[in-house]
């Protein structure tokens, strides 16, 4: 077992305004080439994230005062998206959030570890916008069509969905991912049924999951480089059909 703990106060901060609901977080290592040559389990770690004091302190050596943990997760979730977990080295990592090894180690614990972190903040911050959403529009048959564009994003580009692009290569052998993935989903649909519900669709779970299934396929088209024009062709196809 290996326990990192951020002992720096600035640090310590820095990872409590990250995770300010986690106390204990057990993370799993991404198996390296030794570990699959002696098929030695996969090795697990303990990262305590402590609340920093308020004795003040400098900050950790190698890492920019103005360094904040919040802003790395975001740097983190694009280069995860645009170059995909396995093919992103520590190096692109430290390089694109400005800090050093000892410094990532100290606040992250790991590469899969930031990946985790990087998935949690990304469904949160999607769930939240997606109420939001929700909220905005008055007919039920409006809100669905504003959530399903705000989950497929037919305008971002190639470079797929953070949470797509892991559930692709990911979910199927990584069962922390694959958690994440499920319980996002399960929010998504949750929101569409009530929604449904709310507009009388007769089968609302049963037009959920088509309509679920509809994003997922529409994320692949943007993936693919089908055009906006051609996704929200394919959305509001799959909408009019389903809700009449």
């Amino acid at each position: 077992m290996f326990d990192a703990r951020c002992t720096r106060n600035s640090c310590r901060k820095a990872c409590w305004q990250t995770f300010p609901q986690v106390e204990t977080a057990t993370l799993k290592k991404s198996p390296d080439a030794a570990d699959v040559a002696t098929h030695r389990p996969r090795a697990t770690y303990h990262i305590r994230m402590n609340r920093p004091d308020s004795s003040g302190g400098c900050a950790a050596r190698g890492r920019p005062r103005g360094f904040d943990a919040h802003t790395s997760l975001l740097q983190a979730i694009e280069v995860f998206r645009s170059q995909g977990y396995e093919a992103t080295s520590l190096d692109d990592l430290t390089r694109e959030l400005g800090i050093n090894r000892s410094s990532f180690y100290t606040c992250f614990g790991s590469k899969h570890a930031l990946l985790l972190a990087a998935i949690d903040a990304y469904c949160t911050r999607s769930l939240m916008r997606f109420d939001t959403i929700l909220k905005s529009a008055r007919k039920p048959a409006r809100r669905i069509d504003a959530l399903l564009e705000a989950i497929v994003e037919p305008d971002a580009g190639r470079s797929g969905c953070f949470l797509h692009n892991c559930i692709g290569e990911l979910a199927p052998t990584d069962a922390e991912v694959d958690a994440r993935a499920v319980r996002h989903v399960a929010a998504i649909r949750k929101r569409l049924r009530t929604t449904l519900n709310e507009a009388g669709v007769a089968s609302p779970g049963r037009v959920a999951d088509a309509l679920l299934a509809a994003a997922l396929g529409a994320l692949s088209m943007r993936k693919a480089g089908a055009s906006p024009r051609a996704i929200r062709t394919v959305l509001r196809t799959c909408t009019d059909t389903l809700l009449g």
